[in-house]
């Protein structure tokens, strides 16, 4: 790409994406990585070089977000990157200066540069991500791997923690690779009914890594752009791997929509708490975290609408994408994001969509009023387990529905 153009600045914008701390936009609230992160290298930074003439980034128009300023953010991000591998490697830099923004979007160099301290050698681990030395297994569907090994300075984004409270820093997990079969199945299903879905998803996330241990919640974080975390059991199917490709997934993507945040918000959104939003009442999500949420609930709606109502599903996996899609809706009256107030701290444009969501949202609440009378989901802790709803929901109660009768004859 050239030479990179780097001047001093007080308040790095650039630097800022890599600077925070890592938090999930979970609904249930993951907390803020309590660690200070190490990474020191881009203060005083600032990327000048911001217009892209890559050409490997194509994207649909058939989508909600407005998606022209996306390149742009990804370019921005990459720049990033490519001006710490410069300080710390500039040899590696030299080798690899001419590959496109995409190469540099590796979720690895994200997680490395933001945990230096657990790297036992950055040039040979910078080298390792580089020379594509780390062990993966490629997706039949789509650009998304399955990371094989987790490298020292990941392990810090995996703790056991429950309703925002961390109860092991160090916990055991393990590769769970028996389940990439219904992964790729989850991918071939978003491929097939939502395809520009599964176009956004394969620009947004990069790498996977699938583990054992359901205590260590599904996560992704702007320090980890392009990573999803899912925890599995032996019940899992493809049905709660669509769930968290749209959650998760989409949480990258709204990360790189959302890069430059003076566009959309009118203050810091991840400093703002929603008990200032709301007028006192007791919650301390980040005004960034609620407008994530609100976005991830919305999407799953949105995308669980069309793969029930036009996908080929079994009896059995109908009836857990319906709950699923039922529970979205709970989900959403739950959010706590629809003061007037919240309108101070958006933009004009970061009120567009937050309208935009909140009528969709409440458009089809109204629509599937009768739909929801149809399941007990009142059992339901934090994650939702198909073994647990089926006991509470009879399946054949939902096959003799008119809903699932109309949607047997049904494509949209």
């Amino acid at each position: 790409m050239g030479e990179i153009h780097v001047e001093a600045c007080d308040s790095p914008k650039d630097a800022g994406w890599l600077l925070q701390q890592p938090s999930c936009y979970y609904y249930n609230l993951r907390i803020s990585y309590r660690r200070r992160l190490k990474l020191t290298t881009l203060v005083g930074l600032n990327i000048i070089s911001m217009t892209s003439n890559d050409t490997s980034i194509r994207i649909s128009s058939d989508f909600s977000l407005d998606k022209s300023d996306i390149p742009n953010n990804i370019h921005s991000i990459s720049n990033v990157i490519r001006v710490l591998i410069v300080k710390s490697a500039p040899e590696l830099y030299q080798k690899y200066s001419d590959k496109d923004d995409a190469f540099f979007m590796h979720p690895l160099l994200f997680a490395l540069f933001n945990n230096t301290d657990k790297s036992n050698d950055l040039k040979k681990d910078l080298a390792c991500i580089l020379d594509g030395d780390i062990a993966t297994q490629s997706t039949e569907f789509g650009g998304i791997k399955l990371l094989l090994e987790i490298p020292d300075y990941v392990r810090p984004f995996f703790y056991e923690i429950y309703r925002g409270h961390i109860s092991n820093e160090h916990p055991d997990f393990s590769l769970a690779e028996y389940k990439f079969d219904a992964f790729n199945s989850a991918l071939e299903l978003i491929k097939e009914t939502v395809p520009a879905t599964f176009e956004h998803i394969n620009l947004s996330n990069k790498l996977i890594f699938i583990h054992d241990n359901p205590k260590i919640i599904n996560f992704v974080t702007k320090s980890f752009q392009g990573f999803l975390s899912f925890w599995v059991v032996d019940e899992i199917n493809r049905i709660y791997f669509v769930e968290e490709l749209i959650h998760q997934g989409g949480h990258n993507l709204l990360n790189l929509h959302l890069h430059n945040k003076a566009d959309f918000f009118t203050c810091n959104p991840d400093e703002v708490q929603m008990n200032e939003v709301n007028g006192g009442n007791v919650d301390y999500r980040s005004l960034m975290s609620a407008y994530h949420g609100l976005f991830t609930v919305i999407e799953r709606i949105r995308v669980f609408e069309k793969i029930i109502r036009s996908a080929h599903l079994s009896e059995q996996e109908s009836h857990e994408l319906a709950g699923r899609f039922a529970d979205q809706f709970l989900r959403f009256e739950k959010l706590n994001v629809f003061s007037k107030n919240i309108y101070n701290f958006l933009t004009p444009r970061g009120a567009d969509l937050y309208n935009e969501m909140v009528d969709f949202g409440r458009l089809k609440s109204k629509e599937y009023k009768d739909f929801l009378s149809l399941f007990d989901l009142s059992f339901r802790d934090i994650d939702f387990y198909y073994s647990e709803f089926s006991k509470h929901n009879d399946i054949q109660k939902y096959l003799n529905s008119d809903f699932y009768k109309m949607w047997l004859n049904e494509d949209i």
